[in-house]
This record gives C-alpha cells, sequence and structure tokens, in this order.
C-alpha cells in the first residue's frame, strides 16, 4: 500500500510540474474542461491581506483533483490526506526554522510539491513564491510568510475536517 501511496503521489507532483508549464503559460491559472481548476493566487497571494480560498469562493483541497490519484478510492484518499496533514507542520517547521537559503528552499519545494499533490494549490502557491525568496536573513519577511503559509495550511484542514465528519 505504501508503494502505491508513493507513486500516487509522485505521479501527480510530476503531473505538478507539466501543468505550469503548460500550453497556456500562465503559472495556476484557470484550466476548464478536464474537472482541473488550479488558482491564480498570485495578484491576492502576493500582497498584505491577501483573500482566502473562501473571499474567492473556491475550495482550500480540489478533491476533483485528488480523486483522479486515488481513483475514487476514499480510504486511500484520506490516507494519502492524513499523510499530507501530519508532515504539513513538520514541513512548516522546517521551514520557520531555516536558518540558510538552501534549507528554506528545500522546505518550501516539499511544501509546493505536496500542495500540488493533494490538490491544495494556495499552499502550493504560497510555498512557490517562499521557494524564490532567497534571502532567509531577512526574518521579519520569512515570518510572514510562513504565517501566510500556516493560515492556508490551516485553512485547508479545517475544509477536510468539514468535508469528512459528514462521512463520520
Amino acid at each position: 500500500m505504501g508503494f502505491v501511496l508513493l507513486a500516487i503521489i509522485a505521479t501527480v507532483s510530476m503531473l505538478g510540474l507539466s501543468l505550469k508549464f503548460g500550453a497556456s503559460r500562465e503559472p495556476f491559472g484557470r484550466v476548464e474542461g478536464d474537472g482541473l481548476q488550479m488558482l491564480n493566487t498570485a495578484i491576492v497571494d502576493d500582497t498584505p491581506g491577501q483573500a482566502s480560498c473562501e473571499a474567492l469562493q473556491v475550495n482550500p483541497v480540489d478533491l476533483k483533483h485528488l480523486r483522479r490519484y486515488t481513483m475514487g478510492d476514499i480510504h486511500l484518499e484520506k490516507e494519502v490526506l492524513g499523510l499530507f496533514f501530519d508532515q504539513l507542520p513538520l514541513t512548516i517547521h522546517s521551514l520557520a526554522e531555516a536558518r540558510t537559503d538552501r534549507d528554506w528552499r528545500m522546505a518550501a519545494h516539499t511544501l509546493k510539491g505536496s500542495g500540488r499533490a493533494i490538490g491544495a494549490w494556495r499552499v502550493a502557491r504560497l510555498a512557490e513564491l517562499a521557494e524564490r525568496q532567497f534571502n532567509v536573513h531577512n526574518r521579519p519577511l520569512c515570518a510572514q510568510t510562513v504565517a501566510r503559509i500556516q493560515d492556508a495550511a490551516d485553512e485547508a484542514r479545517r475544509f477536510i475536517q468539514a468535508t469528512y465528519a459528514a462521512d463520520a
């Protein structure tokens, strides 16, 4: 089962990379028709007071995207989400505690890939912006970036908890 999860996550991560450089050349623009919708959060997330997914009227986790890769298996879906949410605080902590640009980029890259893998587009986009931030010694900017990612992660967690509370 673990191998299947890794294969799914690797496939989704590769898909996330290919979508970024798709025909439109617009990172994370809306893609219609295949059931996949990605959110361009660059406008709202590059300024203070960015809008939440709720304000933008999109889900914090794109369940359609996730379900394509879990083949509709609800148990696998929950397991993948569980792995994501178990690792998320550790990775955000690694980002917050990064003391070198390399450590910062590694933690941000991990967040970007895992966010894309499950369809947490806002988490992924903020992590992508963090990955491009190269001055780990600007602690106020790093703290602000981590706080924005944490807000997006909390929003995704609340959405997933509310979504699966109905299944309980």
